[in-house]
This record gives structure tokens, C-alpha cells and sequence, in this order.
């Protein structure tokens, strides 16, 4: 079975009445899928509770889990993982090198990928931007590590003087 936009909407609703008796968790709808926010939630045991709660619903509805920072996702079964996408990505456009920024366990298999093309001869670059939530998976698999997003925004600033006086990189 295929999550179409009806059982998405479906499985929402339902989702929602599962967890409204839990206030702290904010849903945020994501258009082709929709977070389980817990950021909020005093309860060390939300993301259990979430998983058992809304597993069973995605298995109906045709969709699938996704772990992030305090957040569940269900997406489409059919969705792509973001390592498949970026995959994808590099083969369709011929890209002769990557640079890949990623902050959560779903962006360790990514991290893999950029790791699996370097041995290949492809230039990548695998950066984790940490915080206090940081998964340390996230850490062991990256290439660097940039302390939060003003560390992202003084490095990205110094690619772009890089590139600007002519520095190959």
C-alpha cells in the first residue's frame, strides 16, 4: 500500500487524537509528510510513547518512521532515504564533488555516501554542525565538526572568499 495525500491526511487525524492527550508535542505538517515535535515534553519517555502510539498507523496508512532530534516523522514508504536522494542527485548531474552538512542521525547514511565516493576518487566532504542534541553517530561519521549554525555561516562565508580569490578547493 502507497501513502497517497488522502491517507496522509487520514493518518494525521488520527495521529492527532492519538497524541492529544499529550499537549507538550507539537505536529507539523510537512506537506508530503508531517513531525511529531517533543521537544517540549517533560517526559524522558515521549519518544517511546510516540513510536508505539503512531508505528502501527504509519504500517496502515503505507508509510514509514523517521528519528530526528525530539521529532518523529512519517513519510511516504516511497519517499526516498536522503542517502538514496543524494545519491541520486550526484549520478543524475554528473557533480564532481560534494560537500554535505548534517546535524541528525538520519543524515549519518548521507555522510556514509560522501565517505563511500571519496574512496572512489570523488572530492566530498562530510560536515556535522553539533549541538547539545547531537547524536554522537553523527560525530563519529562526519569529516569535521562546526559548533552550531554561526560556525556554518563563518564557514560557508569562507568558501565563498576562498573561491572569490581564486583559491581551488
Amino acid at each position: 500500500m502507497r501513502l497517497d495525500e488522502h491517507d496522509l491526511e487520514a493518518a494525521k487525524e488520527t495521529v492527532r487524537l492519538l497524541l492529544s492527550p499529550f499537549p507538550c508535542i507539537e505536529i507539523e505538517d510537512k506537506g508530503v509528510s508531517f513531525s511529531m515535535h517533543y521537544r517540549n515534553c517533560a517526559d524522558g519517555a515521549m519518544r517511546t510513547r510516540i513510536l508505539s502510539l503512531v508505528g502501527p498507523v504509519a504500517s496502515v496508512a503505507g508509510g514509514r518512521i523517521l528519528e530526528g532530534k525530539q521529532v518523529v516523522e512519517m513519510v511516504p514508504r516511497s519517499l526516498p532515504n536522503k542517502d538514496t536522494a543524494v545519491a541520486h542527485l550526484l549520478g543524475q548531474r554528473n557533480i564532481v564533488g560534494a560537500v554535505y552538512l548534517g546535524d541528525d542521525v538520519s543524515d549519518v547514511p548521507v555522510f556514509e555516501e560522501i565517505r563511500r565516493r571519496r574512496a572512489q576518487g570523488m572530492p566530498g566532504l562530510a560536515v556535522a554542525v553539533v549541538d547539545a542534541e547531537t547524536h554522537e553517530s553523527v560525530i563519529e561519521t562526519s569529516d569535521i565538526r562546526l559548533n552550531g549554525v554561526d560556525a556554518v555561516e563563518a564557514f560557508l562565508l569562507g568558501l565563498v572568499q576562498s573561491q572569490a580569490k581564486g583559491v581551488a578547493l
